[in-house]
């Protein structure tokens, strides 16, 4: 896998056809605090209109961080600060895109921290 930022996989996409994806995956078990959400996309080719996004859902509430791509191996780093998670919160990270037909990437090493009080 050439695609990969570390380690042997990645979360890769293209598609003939606009490219239109939502990816998530709840995260169970956290403690109470504030955390801080990142991940690394790389990729090409998804139109001037195109919409990327990590995002994490804690109960109701709902953090962004839009990103993009420019070419293979770019890596851009979004990152989500200062995530207050209290105790018992049904948490859900995810990524989501619309982009153009052929757009091509890779998302990987997603990290979620707590941060030191």
């Amino acid at each position: 896998d050439n695609n990969k930022h570390s380690g042997s996989y990645s979360l890769k996409f293209w598609s003939e056809s606009p490219v239109q994806y939502n990816a998530w995956q709840e995260i169970v078990g956290l403690d109470a605090g504030t955390y801080e959400l990142g991940a690394f996309l790389q990729g090409g080719d998804a139109g001037s209109n195109a919409m990327f996004q990590l995002y994490i859902k804690v109960n109701d509430q709902e953090y962004v961080a839009d990103t993009g791509v420019t070419s293979w191996l770019q890596w851009d780093e979004p990152h989500i600060t200062d995530i207050k998670v209290p105790e018992g919160a049904t948490v859900i990270v995810g990524v989501r895109a619309n982009a153009a037909a052929k757009a091509w990437g890779a998302w990987d090493d997603f990290y979620l921290y707590k941060m030191e009080k």
